[in-house]
């Protein structure tokens, strides 16, 4: 695979991860507007967006790279994600 069509894999894989974690992040901020706690509706969607888009990516990588999809890698885009959200 050429760097351009890498990148341009790597651009729509994103770009369809963030969409998605804006999606989730919306449906799941309704039921969590009403919470008193404050922080929660605004850490969500970072969370959401740090897994959602880590995971994919790994995952398309994977599959770019060595050309099967390894279920480790979502779990270890999910943590690096998250952990990368919250921090």
């Amino acid at each position: 695979m050429s760097l351009y069509r890498g990148l341009y894999f790597a651009t729509l894989t994103g770009m369809a991860a963030g969409l998605t974690a804006a999606v989730l992040a919306a449906l799941l901020g309704v039921p969590l507007s009403n919470v008193h706690a404050r922080f929660l509706p605004d850490t969500l969607p970072f969370v959401l967006f740090g897994v959602v888009v880590c995971a994919a990516l790994l995952l398309h990588f994977d599959r770019g790279l060595h050309g099967r999809v390894r279920g480790s890698s979502l779990g270890w885009g999910a943590l690096l994600g998250g952990v990368a959200a919250l921090v």
